[in-house]
């Protein structure tokens, strides 16, 4: 996703040159579920270092007709076209990985920017819906000193349909 890197504004909202720019990204990546989802959804956002989050969410994932694997996007990665929010922060980090349930299966893949590294792999029995994501955002692509704040007020979604929370690594 080449337009992500030319114009997170549209995006996110923050021009490249803004240091509030990982803040913008961790709150559309929390609040994206909360959009798409019929019911309330439980969010949970970990701040793991400073360009560094991992968003954790119960919304159900698509399945592929007749195979109970998850949708994939036309890249074959398990970020579907739904979770555009995702794919769009990984198209900004070095490195990502993402962690879907589905059909009683969990499938884990990790990306280089929006791409797969990788085929999504069967990791086993799962329980329950799930999307898990951690993003190292590229620390070469923002301003320089720009980090995810400590304030958790900061990366509060506007529409919470669930719930949400924030953790903070490097304050535990």
């Amino acid at each position: 996703m080449p337009s992500v890197r030319a114009r997170p504004r549209l995006y996110f909202g923050l021009g490249r040159a803004d240091p509030g720019l990982p803040a913008a990204i961790a709150r559309t990546v929390a609040a994206e579920p909360f959009g798409w989802s019929r019911d309330p959804v439980d969010v949970r956002l970990r701040i793991d270092a400073d360009l560094t989050f991992t968003v954790i969410d119960d919304g159900t994932a698509p399945l592929e007709c007749g195979t109970g694997r998850p949708l994939l996007d036309r890249n074959g990665c398990l970020l579907d076209r739904r979770r555009w929010a995702l794919a769009a922060a990984a198209a900004l980090s070095v490195r990502a990985r993402a962690e879907v349930h589905a059909s009683g299966r969990r499938w884990v893949q990790d990306l280089a920017g929006a791409l797969p590294a990788s085929p999504p792999r069967d990791g086993g029995d799962a329980s329950g819906a799930l999307t898990r994501v951690t993003f190292e955002l590229d620390g070469s692509y923002f301003r320089p000193g720009s980090v995810l704040p400590v304030d958790p007020g900061a990366l509060w979604p506007d529409a919470v349909r669930g719930t949400f929370s924030v953790t903070d690594q490097r304050v535990a």
